[in-house]
């Protein structure tokens, strides 16, 4: 029998649950987004406007990992930052339409734009229930630390692939483990210390052949501090096969992205999947025109019925895509 197989892969149940409940609160919005966020998918109903939006703050990255294609000397991608006047003009739209989730980072390493911090202030003024990040957290230094705290930071995603130096720097090529256990401890007392629920912090932890064996050590470092940790199935993005889990491909699989999310470049350019990091399915660009239109646009319903009838060969940056939920998966015999 098939399954849905994803890769992201929370330690615990009860526990992460009540962390979260603790930090974010009695909050009828918050579960209301989190419903739709699951119902949509199992509807296939457009909604208004996008419940998530991913904006590319930089796409430059710090390190060369040796899991991502920015570690490949074959991988060229024209990097910069996302222009702040555009993004203000988005946040317009953002308080115009509603949005309840937003993603400040795609390809790069988000603490690499200088107004990181302004950006997710101005997400909180339109209205925006949870801004989030995924950080390698190696600029994670105690200023900026303050300044995503003040400015309403609702969720700090750290990604962290070993428990020793010797692993995470082989692995995170260019960082510094030590540099990053030190930010982490400060991240978690500095929210003690500002007396602050917010954000929930969450260290993530890509399970691969290279650090399987400080699975164990990794959890019992991070586990009781920290409010959600996972350990991540491996998904192949260009940097060769490190699959673990016991899962053979056997087709494809409705993709849940599209009716939940946006996904926007640095340039602007608007794209229906985080995934896409080649640009193979751009929807329009934001300079030129607005999110409700791009979301309700003729592309982006084209691409939605072919995915509705699990067509996904047909469109461009589905045929290849390394997201695990987009593939029906079987045991290995």
């Amino acid at each position: 029998m098939s399954k849905i197989v994803d890769s992201y892969n929370e330690i615990g149940k009860i526990k992460p649950f009540i962390n979260k409940l603790r930090r974010i609160g009695p909050s009828p919005e918050y579960f209301w987004y989190r419903f739709r966020w699951w119902l949509v998918n199992k509807t296939h109903h457009v909604t208004k406007f996008p419940i998530h939006i991913d904006i590319e703050s930089s796409n430059a990255c710090n390190l060369k990992c040796l899991m991502c294609p920015q570690g490949l000397e074959s991988f060229e991608m024209k990097k910069g930052n996302f222009d702040f006047e555009l993004y203000k003009r988005l946040a317009v739209e953002f308080k115009e339409r509603g949005v309840s989730s937003l993603k400040l980072s795609m390809r790069g390493e988000p603490l690499l734009h200088p107004q990181l911090a302004d950006m997710v202030s101005l997400a909180k003024e339109a209205g925006v229930l949870e801004t989030m990040i995924n950080t390698n957290g190696q600029l994670l230094g105690e200023n900026k630390i303050r300044d995503l705290y003040e400015a309403g930071l609702d969720y700090l995603i750290i990604s962290i692939d070993g428990a020793s130096a010797k692993t995470y720097n082989s692995i995170r090529r260019g960082g510094d483990y030590d540099l990053l256990v030190e930010n982490i401890e400060n991240a978690l007392a500095i929210r003690d210390k500002m007396k602050l629920r917010k954000p929930l912090i969450r260290l993530q932890y890509v399970l691969m052949p290279e650090n399987e064996h400080e699975v164990d050590d990794y959890l019992h470092m991070w586990e009781s501090k920290v409010d959600v940790i996972t350990v991540n199935r491996y998904s192949n993005r260009g940097a060769g096969d490190k699959r673990l889990f016991p899962y053979t491909p056997i087709g494809r699989s409705n993709c849940y992205h599209p009716w939940r999310r946006l996904s926007v470049n640095w340039n602007g350019d608007a794209k229906m999947c985080c995934g896409d990091w080649e640009d193979r399915c751009v929807l329009g660009n934001l300079n030129d025109t607005s999110i409700y239109d791009i979301w309700h646009g003729e592309t982006f319903n084209r691409y939605r019925s072919l995915l509705k009838k699990e067509d996904l060969d047909q469109i461009a940056c589905c045929k290849d895509c390394f997201v695990l939920a987009s593939y029906k998966w079987e045991k290995e015999k």
